[in-house]
C-alpha cells in the first residue's frame, strides 16, 4: 500500500495493453522518496572505485610488458600476445555474465569477480613463466568482464530514471581517472632496484607492480560485500520485503529519519516481474535462455536502422583505445 503520494513524483504508467502498470510505478516512487544523500554518496564512490580498479587491470598490461619481457625472454609476438589474451578473456565473457547477474544478483557476481581478480593478479606476479603468466592473464580479463560492466547497472539500480543517465556518465570517469593514476605508481614502483630469488625464479619491481594492482581490486570486494543488493533486482524477482528493506533503508541514510516512516509500505501490484521466460524454470535452462535474449538484442545492433549508429560508436572506441 501507497500511504504518501507527492505530485510530479508518480505518474499512471499505462503499457501497450492499456493496463496500469502499478508495481512498476510503485516501485519507481519508492525509489523517489528515498532521495538522494549520504547512503547514494557511499555506493556511488565505491563503484566509482571497483571500476577504477578494472581500470587498472585493463591497463596494467603496457607497463610491465616492457620489464617482464627480459624475464620471460620475450619478442614483440609474445608482448602483443600479453595484451591481446586480457582483452579476448574480456569479450567471451560478457554474455556469461550478464546472465548470471540476472540469475543470481549483481552483488553476486561483482563481489567475487573483483576478490578473484585480485587473487589472479597476486597468481600473476608469482608466475615462473610465460605460459603460466598468459593464461592468469586470460582467466582475469574472463573473471574482469562481469565487474567491469555491471558495476553501471549496479550503480543505476539504486538511483531513479531521471538521476540514473547523469550518475553513469560521472562514475565513468574513474575509469579514466585509473589512466591517470596508474602511470604515477609505474614510475614509483618499476625503477626500485629489488631482487629476491628462489633458485631460477625472481620477484622484481614488475611482480611487485602486478601484486600492488591486486589491492584495489580486493578492497573493492571487501566494500561491495558491505553494500545491499540492488532493489530493482530484489523486485524483479519478487522479493518485495526485501527490495523495501534496502529502500527504506536508504531512506535512513539519506534522511536521517527513522527507516519506520519511510511512506512506502508494500508493493500492490500482483504482478511478478520475472528474469527468466516461462517454463524456464531449471537454473541451467533460465541461463540459457537469457544469453539467448542477449544475443537477440545484440544481433540488432548490426541490423538498420541502428546499423549506422553501432558503426559510428564501435569506430569511436576502437580509436580512442588506438590512441
Amino acid at each position: 500500500m501507497l500511504v504518501q503520494h507527492e505530485k510530479g513524483i508518480a505518474k499512471p504508467d499505462t503499457g501497450k495493453d492499456g493496463v496500469d502498470d502499478f508495481g512498476s510505478l510503485e516501485y519507481d516512487t519508492a525509489i523517489e522518496l528515498a532521495g538522494v544523500g549520504r547512503f547514494h554518496h557511499l555506493i556511488t564512490f565505491i563503484c566509482g572505485f571497483t571500476l577504477m580498479s578494472c581500470g587498472f587491470d585493463v591497463n596494467l598490461g603496457g607497463y610491465i610488458a616492457p620489464t617482464a619481457s627480459a624475464v620471460f625472454d620475450m619478442n614483440s609476438e609474445k608482448i602483443g600476445l600479453i595484451h591481446a589474451v586480457f582483452l579476448a578473456g574480456t569479450i567471451s565473457s560478457c554474455f556469461f555474465w550478464g546472465a548470471l547477474a540476472d540469475t543470481f544478483g549483481r552483488k553476486r557476481i561483482l563481489v567475487p569477480g573483483m576478490f578473484l581478480d585480485g587473487v589472479l593478479l597476486l597468481l600473476s606476479s608469482l608466475s615462473h613463466n610465460f605460459s603460466t603468466f598468459i593464461v592468469l592473464r586470460f582467466l582475469s580479463g574472463f573473471i574482469i568482464g562481469g565487474p567491469m560492466s555491471l558495476i553501471y547497472t549496479y550503480l543505476g539500480e539504486f538511483y531513479s530514471e531521471r538521476k540514473r543517465a547523469k550518475v553513469i556518465c560521472f562514475v565513468a570517469l574513474a575509469m579514466t581517472l585509473s589512466t591517470l593514476i596508474l602511470p604515477v605508481v609505474a614510475m614509483t614502483v618499476l625503477p626500485i632496484k629489488m631482487s629476491y630469488k628462489i633458485d631460477k625464479w625472481e620477484f622484481n619491481s614488475w611482480r611487485l607492480l602486478v601484486a600492488c594492482m591486486a589491492v584495489p581490486s580486493l578492497l573493492s570486494a571487501v566494500l561491495l560485500s558491505l553494500m545491499p543488493e540492488s532493489p530493482r533486482f530484489l523486485f524483479t524477482k519478487s522479493l518485495h520485503e526485501e527490495c523495501l528493506h534496502v529502500i527504506s533503508k536508504m531512506f535512513e541514510m539519506n534522511t536521517g529519519k527513522d527507516r519506520a516512516s519511510f511512506p512506502v509500505k508494500s508493493f500492490n501490484s500482483k504482478q511478478k516481474v520475472e528474469l527468466i521466460g516461462p517454463g524456464q524454470k531449471k537454473l541451467l535452462s533460465s541461463i540459457v535462455y537469457k544469453i539467448e535474449i542477449m544475443w537477440s538484442q545484440v544481433s540488432k545492433l548490426v541490423k538498420p536502422p541502428v546499423l549506422n549508429t553501432t558503426v559510428l560508436c564501435t569506430t569511436v572506441i576502437f580509436t580512442n583505445m588506438v590512441g
